[in-house]
């Protein structure tokens, strides 16, 4: 009886310290959740570091890559690093991938890797007369090509759009080129030059 009796009192004193022992180590922090958007510092992507500042509509290359002049002009557009606008951007971002996420169709699937690698953001000014309007923005890849995704609007109902972009930058100055079109195959693109520049 005695035996058992010691036995039990040794078990229980090994279990203590056991306990004791498993307070003291250390605990693993959960993991983070995985972000739907990232926001990337990248000197590679030369569109990221040279986007910044002013850009007005070059009407002979634009009527080069047009074939023809087009109906409207473009105007001048501007493009400033501003944390509000990334703030924004980033949350809503966040959301709308959420959405599509539920959709799941291969252009959302694509839309979702491609804002793992957000290369630049902030706010544009687009100066086009009565249809002038600033927008949030973030430059993205998809698909292969560089998109620029803008939202403008009411903060309750905000408008999405996204355009095409490419740059070609100029060895020696400042007459780089920057082109816009629209999201589509079919969509034309406008060549702008910096604001100035000519």
């Amino acid at each position: 009886m005695k035996l058992r009796m010691l036995s039990a009192v040794i078990a229980l004193g090994l279990l203590s310290f056991v306990a004791v022992l498993a307070q003291d180590a250390p605990t693993e922090p959960a993991p983070e959740p995985e972000k739907k958007v990232v926001l990337v510092e990248s000197a590679e992507n030369l569109l990221s570091q040279e986007i910044w500042g002013k850009w007005d509509t070059n009407k002979n290359f634009t009527k080069f890559v047009q074939d023809g002049s087009p109906k409207e002009d473009f105007g001048k557009v501007e493009f400033t690093r501003d944390e509000a606008a990334t703030t924004r951007m980033v949350a809503a971002l966040e959301k709308l991938v959420t959405k599509l996420a539920e959709r799941g169709t291969p252009n959302d699937l694509e839309f979702k890797r491609g804002v793992k690698a957000v290369y630049a953001t902030g706010k544009m000014h687009l100066e086009r007369g009565k249809d002038s309007f600033d927008a949030d923005f973030a430059l993205i890849t998809m698909f292969g090509e560089q998109l620029l995704i803008l939202r403008s609007g009411k903060e309750d109902k905000p408008s999405w759009e996204t355009n095409r972009v490419s740059f070609v930058r100029h060895a020696e100055g400042d007459h780089d080129l920057l082109f816009i079109g629209t999201d589509t195959k079919e969509g034309k693109f406008t060549a702008l030059n910096r604001d100035g520049v000519k």
